[in-house]
């Protein structure tokens, strides 16, 4: 410890003035602590604890202005220390400080007064302190003792924590000038700080350190003010990655599960944290599943899967979509926060299979006719597609027998074209009007992009049909043309050949 008589007390002002007469016995004026920064009146005397150490101590007295009896003097526990007419007895020495009977003159009474510093109040700008970031940190120092204090200086003591320290200054000093300082006045005094990036939340004890002048020696005095400054810690949300089931999302796909891992790399627990998905075209909410995935409490070095269950509509193009992810949380301060994260969602392509031609032989079709139907099959999409076939529906409501319902074409890279032919039996009982025939193409992916999924797509085709004439109808056509042509010949050689 620090001796006390290099900081030598000033002029001391007396709480209470010793009377005018004062009687022959002594007696027991003050029984208890002497510390630093300390000192009590004993009548007419001011007494202070020099310095202290192992089992024996040593003390200054003050009469008025002047110091009276030795100074430096130390004397062991069970011995006493006479300065005219008081008697200081120690009794014995601790960490905290001296436990002393100081004995004078009956009517001697007793005072105490102290060069005493207060932390009035703290602030920091910003109000949250968070690890890594600056701040400044404004104190007001109240001098609540009876004496004024000269040339005053201020150091910041931040204690280490393990082997980190939690605040550093941030490009300025840790100490500033002050000046003098009136007993009841106040003084702002300011630091720019900057907080360790790894410090975790809490409360963490600081000290801030005034060296002054009492004005009557040569020599400073210390006094220490501890107080405490509260962090509040970092929450930082990242997405850390995402997947999908299944791997390749295509056009059409449904119930597809988005898994997000969010994890918390900041030093404070994210409460109530809650994610849901912005979805807009081509991207949908399954009907099962919820529009919000809550993760509960996310502490700082943590982290969770947050699950959304979408469907793709068939529109979907081959591209990467960014699909906005919020999340939600209160921080340990209770307020509602909300970050927005993007999730790069890759659309692969798909075949998408068109008729976009067909034609008959013969171009006429009619009831009890055979026909073949020609269809040129279009692979408009993204990707290959493989294993093609072309299939009629047969329905019993028309007239068609298939002698051949189905077509095998094969692959078709986008923009490629192919024929399939299918042929049919049309029923004399037909009616005469235009039939819709559906087809079915059914096709694979592109298992070389690890596409096996089975593409099904329906088209129509419009047969128009028509009766074929009875050989009845035929021979009352062809005997009409034959009268009238008789009829012609007759006419021409009867009056128009004669002329």
């Amino acid at each position: 410890m620090e001796k006390s008589s290099i900081f030598l007390i000033g002029i001391f002002l007396m709480s209470v003035f010793a009377p005018g007469v004062y009687g022959s016995t002594d007696t027991v004026i003050y029984s208890g602590y002497l510390h630093d920064n300390d000192f009590v009146f004993v009548g007419p005397y001011a007494i202070s604890l020099m310095d202290y150490k192992d089992t024996i101590a040593s003390f200054m007295v003050l009469e008025g202005t002047a110091p009276v009896g030795p100074l430096g003097v130390y004397i062991s526990e069970g011995e006493s220390l006479k300065v005219n007419d008081i008697t200081i007895n120690l009794i014995d020495v601790s960490n905290v400080g001296v436990n002393v009977i100081i004995k004078g003159p009956v009517g001697y009474k007793i005072g105490r007064s102290q060069y005493e510093f207060v932390v009035k109040e703290i602030k920091t700008n910003p109000l949250n302190v968070e690890p890594g970031e600056p701040f400044n940190l404004e104190i007001l120092l109240s001098n609540e003792g009876s004496m004024k204090a000269y040339t005053v200086k201020g150091s910041l003591n931040v204690p280490p924590i393990g082997a980190m320290v939690p605040f550093m200054p941030e490009n300025t000093s840790d100490s500033t000038y002050i000046g003098d300082f009136e007993a009841g006045a106040k003084k702002l005094i300011s630091f720019r700080l900057r907080a360790n990036e790894n410090i975790p939340a809490g409360n963490y004890p600081m000290a801030i350190v005034l060296v002054f002048y009492d004005g009557t020696n040569p020599y400073p005095r210390p006094y220490t003010i501890q107080f405490g400054l509260r962090v509040t810690g970092r929450t930082e949300l990242m997405v850390v990655n995402f997947s999908s089931m299944p791997e390749n999302i295509r056009p059409g796909n449904e119930n597809v599960k988005i898994k997000v891992n969010l994890a918390n790399q900041g030093t404070e627990s994210a409460k109530y944290v809650k994610a849901y998905l912005n979805l807009k075209e081509p991207f949908t909410l399954s009907k099962s599943y919820e529009s919000s995935y809550n993760l509960g409490t996310l502490p700082g070095g943590y982290a969770k899967d947050a699950e959304f269950l979408i469907n793709i509509d068939k529109s979907a193009k081959k591209m990467t979509y960014t699909v906005p992810m919020i999340v939600e949380y209160r921080d340990s301060s209770n307020n509602l926060l909300k970050e927005e994260f993007e999730l790069n969602l890759d659309i692969k392509g798909k075949p998408e299979l068109e008729i976009t031609e067909y034609r008959f032989e013969p171009k006429n079709v009619r009831t009890g006719g055979n026909v073949k139907i020609y269809l040129t099959i279009a692979n408009n999409g993204e990707e290959k597609a493989e294993s093609i076939t072309v299939e009629a529906i047969e329905r019993s409501e028309q007239p068609f027998d298939f002698t051949s319902k189905n077509d095998y074409i094969g692959v078709l890279n986008p923009g490629q074209k192919a024929e399939a032919v299918l042929s049919a039996d049309v029923k004399s009982s037909a009616e005469e009007k235009i039939y819709q025939l559906s087809l079915r193409i059914r096709a694979v992916g592109d298992k070389e992009k690890q596409d096996l999924n089975v593409y099904l797509f329906q088209k129509n085709v419009d047969i128009p049909v028509t009766k074929t004439m009875s050989i009845t109808k035929i021979g009352l056509i062809v005997g009409s043309i034959f009268v009238l042509l008789l009829v012609g010949y007759y006419i021409y050689n009867k009056h128009i050949k004669k002329k």
